[in-house]
């Protein structure tokens, strides 16, 4: 996690039909801190997009599992 911290969560209902695969942060690996870009240090996942972001915000993409029975 960065020095900022993460407020991100996703919550969800426990259930043995469903089982969380993954979950990854979303958006630029970099933060603007105090006027200026920084790389974020901690050890989160990213996937970045090809294209410009266009929030200062970041987005949680979870991935689940559904089993009908």
């Amino acid at each position: 996690m960065s020095v900022r911290g993460r407020i991100d969560f996703v919550f969800y209902h426990p259930d043995k039909r469903l089982e969380l695969v993954d979950s990854i942060l979303v958006g630029p690996s970099s933060s603007i801190v105090r006027s200026r870009r920084v790389e974020e240090s901690g050890g989160d996942r990213f996937w970045r997009p090809t294209w410009t972001w266009p929030t200062d915000h970041k987005v949680v993409l979870s991935t689940f599992r559904l089993t009908t029975r």
